[in-house]
């Protein structure tokens, strides 16, 4: 059966760097759907692929460069569009989007574009980065108003999202049908997600420190497992994940499970690192089959999620993000939280159904114990009573074959790594503390830092959570200094009593996890750089920090604030996407912010300086507003500047108290839109209820 692109003319636009490394796999899909292809290609794109590789998947002439002055070539280009019945611009860099919005004809798909307007689709380039700039966002919404149609980027790395694929419709064709043909998607399984190790495993010396990966990455996720000291290897599959990802993900992303355990087993085999690793993988297991098979495969570990959650009751509305589940298990909303009616023993039988089920299969086998189980890959069979034509070729033997090595060589976890957490400078804080831990009496003291010591403060935290709970020690309790170059995450998950400062700089992470902590940073007393013009700390301060103060004479990296959730910060500039998905706390910003600020700023509140009136341009306002500041507003910024001034001696905080009443008025109160509506409707509500009256009684 002929697809909805069969015959159809299509003319295809690479319009730089980074479209060319995805078009070959457009090209390549159009192509079997049976559509003519035409490719042209900037000068741009050609110095990254030869034309000759389009012109061979398309199988047709390619066009190249830019325009010339000669009419004929023109005319010749512009007659090439004008006999198709579609141009495609995929991917579409912000460059390519800004000469279409502004009508500028000065490369080869400008000018097309513009003598083909009203069929011209564009994909902008699957980078979040790009499509989040505001500039970006006002070029794609002037392309709609002049007649192309945008094909909007969805989550994360994908090619479209669901309302853009229903936006293709001008041939009455189903959305399903297009999405077949539309969305090469960049597969999960080609990306490892390890960034956890150095920091987590100085929390707690009896935690392991767990990486994950997806899908099919052997040699490489035994290479950096080694590097970074992996305890535990998690393979996730494509099957599964969570209820809020788009169709599109769940249909055409990622890789099954069994390769990429097969393979990462096999490699840490070869490399004789399997015995100091363990392998868990997750995705879809719902029986002891499925046990069994990853078993074999090599792991000793599995991840059973989705099917827990149905036994519970869920019935995969994919409504997870929503807040709407209508059986009561992912919503924060009491009404539908009462129509949970899930039972912890249905779990529990159904667990205990697997791994009866696992023990009979095991028993069939011959195998005693799981680890006796663990990579025997060899007793796998390939079922031959298929006759579907696609499995008459298919070759498993990579998957199911099981290495030879020696018998010195472990099969599954047999030894504990040295993680050389002897080492490391929390000890020596910790020793320091112990009339604080034992008395919680006030201690001080004063270390050297290097960038080798990450994560100082972690094993300190869970010292003190593990005695004195959630509510730490009184303020100020341990007073450490530091001198000199902080590693990765200083003041990682620091809880409350804890005050760290640091004379010099700090890595990326800075505050990471921040739990109560107060962090004092300025450079050191030999520098000689203007403080409030060099940054100071690394890229991600304060990641998912729930509470603390912080204080840093000088410039931050990106992400500052992302995800805090709690912490209040004053820092004299940032980087791109300050306080991006912040949920709460404050941030005074008494400088220069770069791009794309508070893009998915939900919560809290940020005060920023901005004397050269610039500040709009880089702020993403799709979800917040610039509000008037209230007394309240103005008593929490010059406390917030003392404070700062106090501990740091910071020359900009100087020079705004001197003269606040006048350079308050250069600040900019960042309110997310619904944070606000939210406070409205509380204060609305404490000002009807009568007074003396309990808040449980209204």
């Amino acid at each position: 059966m002929k697809t909805i692109l069969a015959d159809k003319k299509i003319l295809f636009g690479i319009s730089g760097s980074i479209a060319v490394y995805k078009a070959a796999e457009w090209v390549r899909q159009l192509r079997m759907a049976e559509a003519e292809v035409t490719v042209v290609m900037t000068e741009a794109a050609t110095r990254f692929v030869a034309p000759l590789t389009f012109a061979t998947l398309s199988g047709r002439r390619v066009f190249t460069g830019m325009f010339e002055a000669d009419a004929g070539e023109e005319v010749t280009h512009i007659s090439l569009a004008r006999e198709c019945d579609l141009f495609i611009i995929a991917p579409a860099t912000a460059q390519t989007i800004a000469r279409l919005a502004h009508g500028l004809a000065d490369d080869l798909l400008a000018t097309l574009a513009l003598a083909y307007r009203g069929r011209v689709l564009v994909f902008p380039a699957m980078n979040n980065n790009m499509y989040c700039h505001a500039a970006t966002k006002a070029n794609l919404e002037r392309l709609k108003e002049y007649g192309y149609t945008v094909i909007n980027p969805g989550e994360g790395r994908l090619a479209c999202g669901d309302e853009g694929v229903g936006r293709l419709v001008d041939w009455g064709v189903a959305r399903e049908s297009i999405l077949s043909v539309f969305a090469p998607q960049d597969l999960k399984g080609q990306t490892v997600i390890i960034t956890a190790g150095p920091t987590c495993e100085p929390f707690d010396p009896a935690r392991h420190i767990s990486n994950r990966s997806s899908g099919k990455m052997g040699y490489e996720l035994a290479k950096t497992a080694k590097r970074r000291g992996a305890d535990v290897v998690l393979i996730s599959g494509y099957d599964g994940g969570t209820g809020a990802s788009p169709i599109s993900s769940i249909r055409h992303a990622g890789l099954p499970w069994e390769l990429g355990l097969s393979e990462t087993h096999q490699t840490l085999v070869l490399n004789d690192l399997r015995s100091r690793i363990t392998v868990q993988v997750d995705g879809q297991i719902r029986t002891g089959r499925d046990l069994a098979v990853a078993t074999l495969l090599g792991a000793e570990e599995w991840g059973i999620s989705t099917a827990a959650l149905v036994v519970e009751g869920c019935i995969l509305m994919r409504k997870c993000h929503m807040n709407t589940c209508p059986v009561g298990i992912a919503t924060q909303r009491k009404e539908l939280r009462e129509e949970f009616k899930g039972d912890p023993n249905h779990v529990v039988n159904y667990f205990s159904f697997l791994a009866e089920e696992l023990r009979e299969i095991m028993a069939e086998l011959g195998f005693r114990t799981i680890n006796e189980m663990v990579g025997q890959a060899d007793v796998l069979r390939v079922r031959e009573d298929l006759d579907f034509w696609k499995l008459k070729t298919l070759d498993l033997s990579p998957i199911i074959t099981k290495i030879e090595s020696p018998p010195s060589v472990g099969l599954y976890k047999q030894m504990d790594q040295d993680h050389e957490l002897d080492r490391i400078l929390d000890w020596k804080l910790i020793k320091v503390s112990k009339p604080a831990l034992e008395k919680a009496d006030p201690v001080s003291g004063e270390f050297e830092i290097r960038n080798t010591d990450r994560a100082v403060g972690a094993m300190l935290s869970n010292e003190i959570s593990k005695k004195f709970g959630s509510a730490g020690l009184p303020e100020s309790t341990i007073n450490i200094k530091f001198r000199g170059s902080a590693g990765q995450s200083f003041g990682a998950f620091s809880t409350k009593g804890i005050r760290f400062e640091l004379e010099g700089e700090a890595n990326d992470y800075f505050g990471k996890g921040l739990s109560g902590a107060q962090l004092i940073i300025y450079p050191d007393r030999e520098a000689k750089f203007i403080a409030k013009k060099n940054i100071i700390i690394g890229n991600v301060a304060f990641y998912g920090a729930t509470s603390g103060e912080v204080y840093i004479r000088g410039m931050a990296g990106e992400r500052f604030c992302v995800r805090n959730s709690g912490v209040t910060a004053v820092v004299e500039g940032v980087g791109d996407h300050g306080c991006e998905y912040m949920t709460g706390g404050y941030a005074v910003i008494l400088g220069p912010t770069g791009r794309n600020f508070a893009a998915g700023m939900s919560g809290g509140i940020a005060y920023v300086y901005d004397p050269e009136n610039n500040f709009s341009i880089n702020c993403n306002k799709e979800m917040v507003d610039f509000d008037p500041l209230e007394n309240e507003d103005l008593m929490r910024i010059k406390k917030l500047i003392k404070n700062h001034q106090n501990f740091t001696n910071s020359g900009i905080a100087k020079i705004i108290l001197d003269n606040f009443e006048n350079a308050v008025q250069s600040f900019i109160k960042v309110m997310p839109k619904d944070y606000k509506k939210v406070l409205l409707k509380n204060k609305a509500k404490e000002q009807a209820m009568p007074e003396g009256v309990p808040d449980s009684i209204v």
